[in-house]
């Protein structure tokens, strides 16, 4: 058991690190394909119990097979959790596996090539790269925060929501554009035909069929400016979260820049 144990928590997670090292892209594409095997895997063990017990076969198998993807997918995060702890105390997952004696690192330690991990005392905890990272999200979301509030300024000004009627789809040139749905809706005693885009549709809801109403809202200043109701808002609750997010990746960034500084700042000193 203790064996059992130790592969599951330590060896195992560690070979999968090694076995992405030596795969590359594929892995990612390994591990769905896992995730939905296990899934299958459990959910068909399911099926057949409750066959055997006389209970519902497809409630079981949806269960056991979605408890099974939820217990590969823990595995998968204690995994990552896991490299940050080896990544700290700079041990290598190939020597925490047995795939190295680690007499390579000890040359490497030397100043004899790259081990591609962590050597503790001699590299910083936190790599530069690092901060890059969390500088290009900053880069990243600011940029599109900003495309959003700028493409929102046409759309200021008092609205009013009516329902309106969806006449037909519009998916551009060749069918490749974004779908609009053509949409009459009214404005005092006239009727007014406009476009909107689907995209700024409530996603927790369907694409209305030709036919069908959907909730839009117009610009009193300009009845033509027309979009699904609700757009404006969750627009601005997008450009809020972005900035709440870049400000998160703003200050990791500056965390991980002082540690690499503070490490590089020791190792000359």
């Amino acid at each position: 058991m203790r064996r059992l144990l130790r592969w599951v928590f330590l060896v195992g997670p560690c070979r999968l690190y090694v076995l992405g090292e030596a795969g590359g892209g594929v892995l990612p594409i390994a591990v769905i394909a896992v995730m939905a095997a296990f899934a299958a895997l459990s959910g068909g063990v399911g099926a057949l119990v409750a066959l055997v017990a006389g209970g519902s076969v497809g409630d079981a198998f949806f269960n056991w097979g979605l408890g099974g993807l939820l217990v590969l997918l823990g595995w998968l995060v204690y995994s990552l959790l896991l490299y940050v702890v080896l990544w700290i105390a700079g041990r290598s997952p190939m020597v925490v596996a047995g795939l190295d004696d680690g007499v390579s690192h000890a040359r490497h330690a030397a100043g004899v090539g790259d081990p591609g991990w962590r050597r503790r005392g001699q590299d910083p905890l936190m790599p530069l790269s690092l901060a890059g990272f969390f500088l290009l999200m900053v880069g990243f979301l600011l940029v599109g925060s900003t495309v959003t509030a700028v493409q929102e300024r046409k759309y200021g000004g008092e609205k009013v929501v009516v329902a309106g009627e969806v006449l037909r789809y519009d998916d551009g040139p060749g069918g490749f554009g974004k779908r609009h749905l053509v949409t009459r809706y009214p404005v005092g005693d006239e009727l007014i035909t406009g476009e909107v885009l689907a995209d700024d549709l409530d996603l927790d809801r369907d694409v209305p069929r030709p036919g069908q109403q959907v909730e839009v809202e117009y610009l009193v200043a300009d009845p033509h400016r027309v979009r699904p109701a609700g757009a404006a808002k969750r627009a601005a609750d997008d450009v809020a979260q972005d900035r709440l997010v870049s400000g998160i990746c703003g200050g990791l960034a500056v965390l991980c820049g002082g540690a690499w500084l503070i490490g590089w700042w020791r190792r000359r000193v």
